[in-house]
């Protein structure tokens, strides 16, 4: 029923070409009907933009962790020179990235990962909880140590619960936010 009122929407509004307010806590709502969200947490706005804007390019860890379904993984991790590690991985920085983050050498940031910018065939040992198969798509939730993680994966997958597989990030498709404004580091 949800689905079938979203695509009448979305017709009425193509219909009609008129500028329509519409209120709703779903994300995925706001994903499929909209040109331009205004994003708001507290009574205040953290982010307005089109869909795009606000999956691809979040303001901050507020937008980075509602818009989106699964939420992106997030991560505290230690900048250094040339590279960000936490206890459960290390990644080398490219230049671009270097001087991104010169201002936070020795500091700790958060670094945000969306599940299907998580690929197999990494060098990071993941423990598996469980799979979700979605048809095309398989969630695979698991553990880093203590750290959760959903990973998305565009195939189906059999893995069993506390099977271990290597994955990697999508180092172009990476977040990183200040932990003290939680604002992103662009």
């Amino acid at each position: 029923l949800r689905n079938a009122m979203r695509r009448e929407l979305l017709l009425l509004h193509q219909k009609l070409q008129a500028t329509i307010v519409y209120v709703t806590h779903d994300q995925l709502e706001a994903l499929t009907l909209a040109d331009k969200i205004v994003c708001m947490s507290m009574g205040h706005v953290q982010q307005i933009g089109t869909p795009l804007d606000l999956y691809y390019r979040p303001r901050n860890l507020f937008v980075a962790s509602f818009i989106g379904l699964p939420p992106m993984n997030f991560f505290d991790v230690k900048v250094k020179e040339d590279r960000i590690t936490s206890p459960y991985f290390e990644i080398v920085l490219d230049e671009e990235r270097r001087k991104l983050l010169r201002g936070y050498v020795g500091k700790t940031i958060v670094l945000g990962v969306r599940p299907e910018n998580i690929h197999e065939h990494g060098d990071i040992p993941l423990v598996v909880s469980n799979n979700e198969n979605l048809g095309q798509n398989t969630l695979v939730h698991g553990h880093l140590k203590d750290q959760k993680l959903v990973c998305k994966f565009r195939r189906w997958t059999n893995y069993r619960p506390n099977d271990i597989i290597n994955i990697g990030f999508d180092l172009d498709n990476i977040h990183f936010f200040d932990k003290d404004t939680t604002l992103a580091i662009r």
